[in-house]
Parts: C-alpha cells; structure tokens; sequence
C-alpha cells in the first residue's frame, strides 16, 4: 500500500492539507511509513502544538540554553545572581533550588536543534517506547519532578532563592510557566502524539515509534 512518509526538506513547505511539518519536513508519499496518511499528518499537527513548551525558557534552560555552572571551568556569574564554577556542586545550586536542581544540566542539548530533530529525537532519547515518552513528562520517569516545576514557572527556586535573586538583580520575581498546564501537554498533546503517532495501547509501541 502506498503511504505518506515525512522527509527532511531544505524548503519549508507543507504537506497534505497545508499542514506545514516541524523543521522544513514535508510530507511526500511513499512504500515505507507503517503510519496511514491521516496518521502522520495529525501526529505533526499535534507535536507542533508542544513546541512552545519545549522553546520556552523553562524548558529549554534546562536543554542547553542555559550554561551549566557545575561544568564550567571558569568562574561565571550563574544567571546574573550567584559565581559558580566546576569546584560546585549539587549542594551549592541547593541553596537557591529545588532538591537535586543541578541534574537538570545532564539533559540533552536542544538549542541547535530544529523542531523535526526533536520529533525524530523524542522516538530515539525514549528507545521508541511511547509509555515512557509519557512518563517521563507525567512525572520524569520516577525521578526529579523539574517538568513539573517548570509549570510552577519559578525555576525551581526555594522562598531563600527568590529573595536572593532580587537581592542580587534589583528586579522583583515572578512566576514565569510555559503556556498552558502540566496536565495539558501530558493528557492532550503528549498521549495525543503518542497516539497519533501510532500507539493506541499503554503497553505497546507501534507506527512511528517503531
């Protein structure tokens, strides 16, 4: 049977219906997607609609865009608040964050990544099993709840480390969250890509996870 397959593309055009796929893909047709055509197209629509959650600050401060200050070899003012370096470590980062704040530098690197590397990346980082896909951004795979504290909005920051930011900066804090909730990206976008993507079951991975 003849399909519907997603391919890198320099152009940035759209797909069927004017669907424009992530990352200047585009949706051409072929004998290799196990995916039907409405499948794919409605597995790009809906992962589009997680991409300001995955660029906003939030998220991706913990994905590369903010430097690592455990890593770093020379001292650098961490956020504009704090000097930190590689003779810190979790329990400095502790005084101002959340339990554990520093792992969150071991993410993968995001920044110089196009929306379709992180769609194609999603399937790789999870070993193209969509229950976990799910987990880890339900509740980060039984780990530190940082997708969950991201939606609080306040980096992770204890009561002590948003006065010490305001201290340091002059400027008043606030909660800054990604746009919508944490149940939302999990329930309507997250098991709606899953989904769409080509699994319909809690325990079996299919279509595009495969």
């Amino acid at each position: 049977m003849t399909l519907v397959v997603i391919v890198a593309a320099g152009g940035g055009g759209t797909g069927a219906a004017g669907v424009a796929p992530p990352g200047g893909a585009e949706v051409q047709r072929g004998e290799s997607c196990p995916l039907s055509s409405a499948q794919q197209l409605n597995s790009i629509k809906t992962f589009v609609k997680m991409m300001p959650v995955f660029r906003h600050p939030r998220c991706i401060n913990c994905h590369g865009a903010m430097p690592d200050p455990l890593n770093s070899p020379a001292s650098a003012r961490h956020a504009g608040v704090v000097e930190m370096d590689s003779t810190d470590n979790n329990r400095t980062c502790e005084e101002c964050h959340m339990n554990d704040w520093g792992d969150a530098a071991r993410a993968p690197d995001w920044t110089d990544k196009s929306d379709m590397d992180l769609c194609r990346g999603m399937h790789v980082v999870f070993e193209h099993d969509a229950p976990r896909f799910i987990d880890h951004m339900l509740r980060d795979g039984g780990n530190v709840a940082f997708i969950e504290a991201a939606f609080v909005g306040k980096r992770g920051l204890s009561e002590g480390g948003q006065t010490i930011y305001e201290g340091e900066t002059g400027q008043p804090f606030s909660a800054a969250p990604p746009p919508g909730t944490h149940g939302r990206l999990v329930q309507q976008l997250g098991t709606g890509w899953r989904h769409r993507a080509g699994s319909s079951s809690e325990t079996a991975t299919a279509g595009a996870w495969r």
